[in-house]
Formats: C-alpha cells, structure tokens, sequence
C-alpha cells in the first residue's frame, strides 16, 4: 500500500515600500457659498501648481496625480433648543498625489498642512510597484513550494520511505 504524505508550504517576504499615495482633501464651510467655493477653488490652484512643479523635476518625484469633482452643499442646522439656524454652506474637492520620493512626498504635504487651512489629510497608501508585487508573488510561490518539498522529504525520511 502506498504511503500518501500531505504538507502544505509557507513562505513570507517583507519589502519596504516604494509608493505612497497621499489621499487629500480642500474643505471649507461658511455662510456665503461664493466665498468658500473660492476658498476651495483658490487652495486648488495652489495644490496643482505645487504638484505641476513636481512633475516637472528631474526626476520626478511623483508617478501620477487626479483630483476629483469639487463639491458643493448646503445644510441648515438646528440649535440644541429646536431652533432653525441660519444656512451653513460647504464646498470640498479631494486630491491623490502618488510619489516615488517619500522625502518629497513628507515636504509637500507639511508645505500643505501648514500653509493651507482648509487642506487635510485622510491617509497616505504605502504600497509596491506593480511590477515588484509581482516578481515578490512568484518568488514567495517558488520558496513555499521549495518549503513544502523540503517537509514532504522529511517526513519520508521520519518513515525511512527514501
């Protein structure tokens, strides 16, 4: 009767990123909607010309960028007493900057956070390259199927099955 031996092998790599993704947003609210549709629009010209200079260094420090539709709402909220309280007026627009230099990606964002008021940011995404990612899944695939091989033969040799 045949022995059938079952293992299953692992493998883990870690790599320092290579990307990071700034997601960032321009808001502001007050009680005159013209005024802080400027606001925003204003602090949005700052940030593109900011992020045009960037790309053009050489080299680059940023791989790409989108900004999204700026927004526009009005609520008008309540007083603690159920009193209706005068219209209150937003406007926002949200921004991703990609980088490659992580020092360039630190400047830029502590030129934005203290120089722009309304600027915030949501998180920055860490990532790797589409094409490391990839070489780094083949290679960890390769080793936990080298792992395996290496735990089936020991336990053949445990059973003295060669």
């Amino acid at each position: 009767m045949p022995t059938e031996i079952t293992v299953r092998g692992t493998f883990s790599a870690f790599q320092p990123p290579e990307r990071g993704t700034v997601r960032a947003s321009i808001a502001y609210e007050g009680a005159d909607m013209g005024t802080v549709y400027d606001r925003v629009a204003h602090d949005l010209g700052v940030l593109k010309d900011s992020i045009t200079r960037l790309q053009s260094a050489e080299p680059a420090p940023i791989t790409w960028w989108s900004v999204e539709q700026l927004r526009t709402w009005s609520r008008r909220p309540w007083h603690k007493d159920g009193k209706q309280l005068p219209m209150v007026h937003h406007a926002s627009v949200g921004v991703e900057v990609k980088f490659a230099d992580f020092a360039a990606l630190s400047r830029w964002v502590g030129e934005h956070v203290s120089g722009t008021e309304g600027f915030r940011v949501a998180q920055v995404i860490w990532a790797l390259t589409a094409a490391r990612q990839d070489a780094l899944v083949a290679d960890a695939r390769t080793r936990a199927v080298r792992d395996a091989a290496a735990r089936a033969q020991h336990y053949a040799d445990a059973l003295a099955l060669g």
